[in-house]
């Protein structure tokens, strides 16, 4: 699991060179801008749930085992 989250877009080409843009650029730039925004926040959503999982499984192991390092159930096996 990587750590860094980005978000990256691209410009359309050429576009330093025009005065104005034009509506079907503008609403380019503005969806790659949504897309990459929503994906980097999917994965930091993602990243925190695992880590919340994770911990609530750990007190629930502990809760369970009292501190033990085994379940007393493993006893009969």
């Amino acid at each position: 699991m990587s750590n860094e989250i980005s978000a990256a877009y691209n410009l359309p080409e050429g576009w330093e060179k025009e005065k104005a843009i034009s509506f079907s650029q503008l609403t380019e730039m503005v969806v790659q801008v949504h897309t990459s925004a929503q994906t980097a926040a999917v994965k930091a959503v993602n990243s925190f749930a695992t880590v919340r999982n994770y911990v609530i499984g750990f007190y629930i192991v502990e809760y369970e085992q009292k501190g033990n390092d085994r379940a007393k159930y493993g006893e009969k096996l």
